[in-house]
């Protein structure tokens, strides 16, 4: 698969804390996306055992973003995701609270953007025909 899309949690934050795992769990997504995705060096034998060619994603959206520059409506799905996070018992400990900081973050987020309700990312765009060239 050679996705042209791959999210995850913004590593690079500077104002506020984060998990150890949430960091380095973005931080090798990003590296895996981007470092060692599309130089055919790093797992040369990708190249020459199995056929594969490299491949650079077209961007990455950091969610958790300090500095969002990217907003997605989330009007529609908004009960949706508070349905779902629900369901995770072990990280959703005060189900009440949850329903209520949930759509308050989308909303603050969506006044951000004009919207209703938004997710806001941090969006990194790559240059694959300037990159690929070695």
């Amino acid at each position: 698969h050679k996705p042209e899309v791959v999210m995850c949690l913004d590593p690079f934050r500077s104002k506020s804390h984060t998990h150890r795992d949430h960091r380095i769990s973005g931080q090798v997504t990003v590296d895996a996306a981007f470092t060692y995705a599309w130089r055919r060096h790093h797992f040369s034998e990708h190249v020459t055992e199995d056929g594969l060619e490299p491949h650079l994603a077209k961007e990455i959206y950091l969610w958790g973003s300090e500095e969002p520059d990217t907003f997605v409506d989330v009007s529609e799905t908004l009960e949706l995701k508070l349905q779902t996070l629900l369901k995770h018992a072990s990280q959703i400990t005060d189900p009440e609270r949850a329903r209520q900081w949930i759509p308050t973050g989308a909303q603050r987020m969506g006044e951000r953007a004009h919207l209703d309700y938004a997710e806001g990312f941090r969006v990194i765009r790559f240059v694959p025909d300037l990159l690929l060239m070695e």
